[in-house]
């Protein structure tokens, strides 16, 4: 994933990303990560609303994404194994 240019807005389901800042949505997978799971601080100028809305999504995607959510979105619909898989290749 480290090389992925890959946004929240690109993997975000379509019916949710109505609920997301354009700030939000531009945040990439990498640095969206590093905030989620490594507790980084992020590296783009978000506000702490915004830091929450992206551990949202994150959990969002845990409890609700995977192969059986039925969302419009590849990403979402994959586990997370199988995109960090898909990730790595970039």
């Amino acid at each position: 994933m480290a090389n992925s240019d890959l946004t929240i807005g690109d993997v975000l389901p379509s019916d949710e990303k109505d609920s997301y800042s354009d700030n939000v949505l531009d945040v990439t997978l990498k640095e969206a990560m590093d905030i989620v799971v490594y507790d980084m601080p992020p590296t783009s100028e978000l506000t702490d609303d915004e830091v929450k809305e992206i551990h949202e999504i994150y959990q969002c995607y845990l409890d609700t994404g995977g192969e059986d959510s039925g969302s419009d979105s590849a990403y979402w619909n994959k586990s997370p194994e199988g995109n960090q898989a898909y990730w790595d290749k970039n």
